[in-house]
């Protein structure tokens, strides 16, 4: 880090004696000369501090700046799962309920691939009146997600357990 300090200290250094030289220099072929002279010097100056310097804490920022990357992306994966679970989730408790399957609670499993493509894993549905409203609620929850999804239907737990 104290390499990467003296390059950009020498450099600003550098910048300002250019400017003021720039500015006393007079115009002509001298100008052209003193820009050339000293655009050598910053080249050279900060060329030297690139050959002595000790980069390694440029290794170390970059690398925790690609595992920052994946954990943001792995969260925004995360984040954006459970948001269509939830979505899908309310959607099928409309679509059964619009089906005469009342009182219904839906969980969903979703999965993402490589490509983005989105896949319904599982479908729990939690039936208040299990027994009268199971075969409306498996039909109705196959229409709506197909045959290849997994789904389940159980009983609500009532408040005794």
């Amino acid at each position: 880090m104290e390499t990467i300090k003296s390059i950009i200290l020498s450099a600003c250094f550098i910048s300002i004696i250019s400017a003021a030289l720039g500015m006393a220099a007079p115009d002509g072929k001298c100008e052209g000369q003193l820009k050339l002279i000293l655009g050598a010097i910053f080249i050279i100056t900060a060329a030297r501090g690139l050959m002595k310097g000790d980069f390694s804490d440029l290794t170390e920022i970059s690398a925790g700046s690609a595992e920052i990357a994946e954990n943001t992306a792995a969260s925004a994966d995360d984040y954006f799962i459970s948001a269509a679970e939830a979505n899908l989730d309310r959607t099928l408790e409309n679509y059964l309920k619009e089906n005469g399957v009342s009182g219904a609670e839906v969980s969903s499993v979703i999965d993402i691939s490589e490509n983005g493509s989105i896949y319904i894993n599982e479908v729990t549905a939690s039936l208040s009146d299990y027994y009268s409203d199971y075969v409306c609620a498996v039909e109705a929850l196959k229409n709506a997600v197909g045959e290849d999804v997994t789904i389940y239907v159980k009983r609500q737990a009532d408040e005794n357990g």
